[in-house]
C-alpha cells in the first residue's frame, strides 16, 4: 500500500465512528499488473423469476460498512422474499486487493460495489451485462442519464447498471450560520475559485498561537480529493477538459490547466499554512458523515461534496444550517452550471458461481423502488434512475432540492472518466498536490511529472 494513500467517502461508511484523516483517495491499487482479456457477453437472457432448483446464496461484496452494510442487507431480505431460493449475503469492506485474492482463491463472489470498478473490467474479471441489460424487461436504459453508464462501459461492453448510490457527485456546500457571522451572504454564493478563495479569507479564523481553529475550505476535502471507485476527478470539470481519451488509450494532464488547479489549491493551503492546514487535518477528519469530521463539526465552513450529504449531515450535524450551490469553476468559466454524474453498480464476476441470479439482484437493488427506499431512508443513498427522482421528496433533507434540481437545471452534465488505472491516477493526484503544496515542485513540473507517471500506468497494463 502506497503511504500516501488517504482516506475515501467509502472508508468512512465501514464504521459508525470515523477516525480523523487526511485528504481523500481511491483504495491500494493490486500489486500485479492488469491483462487485458477480451469480454465476452453472456449468450443467454435475462433469468426469468423462476425459483432455481436448489437454494443458493448470492455473495455481494462491497467496501461500504456500517449502515450502508445494514441497509443493503434489508434489500437482500427483501430481494428474497420475492425470490424464494436465493438468499443473499452482504460482506463490507471489501476492496479490490480482496476481491482478486478471492478470484485468485476460486472463491470468487458473484458481486461488487463501491471498487475502482475499471481495474477489475480491465483485467477481464469480471461479466459483461450488455446482452441482459438490453433484453430486460425491468432496466429502461432512457430512465437513466446516459452520463451515468460512462463509468461501467468499456471497449463497447456494459458492465453495471447504475445504481445503489448514484447521486449527483457535486456541489459547494456551506454552513449557513458560519457565513453570516463573517458577513457574508448565504444567498449570494461564491461561484468560481477565486471568489470561493475570498470567501475563504473572512471565514478562516486563527487561536491566539496562531492555529487553524475555524477554516473556510479545504479544496481537496471531500469530492475535492477523491477520484475513483465511483466518485470523478472534479478538477477537471470545472476547468473544463477532459483528462482520458478512451479511445486513444491517453491522458492529457500535462496542460496549463492541471498548473492552474495546482496552483489554486496551493493558495488556500498557503493562506492558512501548509503545515497548520496538516495540523488541523489531523485534529478533524473529512467529508460529512462523521460528528468529528470539520465540516459536520462546524469548524470548516465550505465543501464541495455530493447528494449524499444532505442524509448524512441530518445524522452527524442535525442542530446546523447548511445550504449548496454549484461546484465552484475557473474563473473564464463564470456562470457555468456544472454537474457530474458518477457513482455505483453492481458489478458480476465471471468466475462466481450464479451469475444469473446475481444480475437479477442487480436489477431489484437498481431499478426496484422498495430498495431504492430502502437505500435512501435508511443511509441517505439515492439511484440514478430519473424516475425515481422525479417523485422523490426533495425536502426530506435539508438541502436536498438542489441536488434534485441539479439533474435538470446543469448547463453541463459530465459523466466519471472510464478510467483502468484509477488508482495510479489517485496516487499521483496526491503527489502532485502535496509536491506542490511543500513547495517540492512548481506547478507545471507536477502536471509534467503527473503525465508521465499515467502514460507509464497504462503502458505497464499491456
Amino acid at each position: 500500500m502506497n503511504t500516501n494513500k488517504e482516506l475515501s467517502r467509502r472508508d468512512f461508511l465501514r464504521g459508525a465512528a470515523v477516525a480523523a484523516a487526511g485528504v481523500t483517495l481511491a483504495a491500494c491499487a493490486p500489486a500485479a499488473a492488469p491483462t487485458q482479456v477480451a469480454p465476452k457477453a453472456p449468450t443467454v437472457a435475462p433469468p426469468t423469476a423462476a425459483p432455481p432448483a436448489e437454494a443458493i446464496t448470492i455473495q455481494y461484496w462491497v467496501q461500504w460498512g456500517g449502515t450502508t452494510v445494514d441497509g443493503l442487507k434489508k434489500c437482500g431480505e427483501k430481494f428474497t422474499a420475492k425470490s424464494p431460493g436465493i438468499t443473499t449475503n452482504i460482506v463490507g469492506d471489501a476492496d479490490n486487493s480482496k476481491i482478486l485474492a478471492a478470484v485468485a482463491g476460486g472463491t470468487t463472489p458473484e458481486m461488487g460495489s463501491n471498487l475502482d470498478y475499471l481495474a477489475l473490467i480491465a483485467r477481464g474479471v469480471c461479466t459483461p451485462q450488455t446482452e441482459w441489460i438490453n433484453a430486460s424487461r425491468v432496466v429502461k436504459k432512457d430512465d437513466f442519464p446516459k452520463e451515468s453508464w460512462a463509468l461501467f462501459t468499456w471497449k463497447g461492453q456494459v458492465y453495471g447498471i447504475p445504481g445503489v448510490e448514484s447521486a449527483p457527485r457535486e456541489s459547494l456546500g456551506y454552513n449557513v450560520d458560519l457565513v453570516e457571522k463573517a458577513g457574508l451572504d448565504p444567498k449570494n454564493p461564491p461561484q468560481t475559485w477565486d471568489e470561493v478563495f475570498e470567501w475563504h479569507k473572512k471565514l478562516t479564523q486563527f487561536d491566539s498561537a496562531g492555529n487553524a481553529a475555524v477554516i473556510g475550505i479545504d479544496p481537496v476535502d471531500d469530492m475535492g480529493g477523491s477520484i475513483g471507485a465511483g466518485d470523478p476527478w472534479m478538477w477537471a470539470a470545472s476547468w473544463g477538459f477532459d483528462y482520458f481519451d478512451e479511445t486513444a488509450m491517453k491522458f492529457n494532464l500535462d496542460r496549463p490547466e492541471t498548473a492552474e488547479i495546482l496552483s489554486t489549491i496551493k493558495k488556500f493551503y498557503d493562506f492558512v499554512g501548509v503545515e497548520k492546514m496538516a495540523a488541523f487535518r489531523k485534529g478533524y477528519g473529512t467529508w460529512t458523515f462523521s460528528p468529528t469530521a470539520g465540516f459536520p463539526a462546524g469548524v470548516q465552513a465550505m465543501v464541495v461534496t455530493g447528494g449524499w450529504s444532505p442524509g448524512w449531515l441530518a445524522q452527524s450535524a442535525p442542530d446546523k444550517h447548511f445550504a449548496y450551490t454549484w461546484m465552484p469553476v475557473s474563473t473564464p468559466r463564470k456562470g457555468k452550471k456544472v454537474q457530474i454524474w458518477g457513482g455505483h453498480a453492481p458489478i458480476i464476476f465471471k468466475d462466481s458461481k450464479h451469475t444469473q441470479e446475481a444480475y437479477r439482484f442487480a436489477e431489484y437493488l437498481t431499478c426496484d423502488d422498495e430498495a431504492a427506499n430502502i437505500m435512501w431512508e435508511g443511509v441517505g443513498f439515492q439511484p440514478a434512475r430519473l424516475s425515481w427522482w422525479k417523485k422523490v421528496d426533495a425536502g426530506r433533507y435539508q438541502g436536498f432540492d438542489f441536488f434534485v434540481k441539479s439533474i435538470t437545471d446543469a448547463d453541463e452534465k459530465w459523466p466519471d472518466e472510464p478510467d483502468p488505472v484509477v488508482s495510479s491516477m489517485g496516487n499521483e493526484w496526491v503527489k502532485a498536490r502535496d509536491g506542490v503544496n511543500f513547495g517540492n515542485f512548481t506547478p507545471e513540473e507536477a502536471a509534467t511529472r503527473w503525465q508521465e507517471a499515467m502514460t507509464k500506468a497504462l503502458q505497464d497494463m499491456g
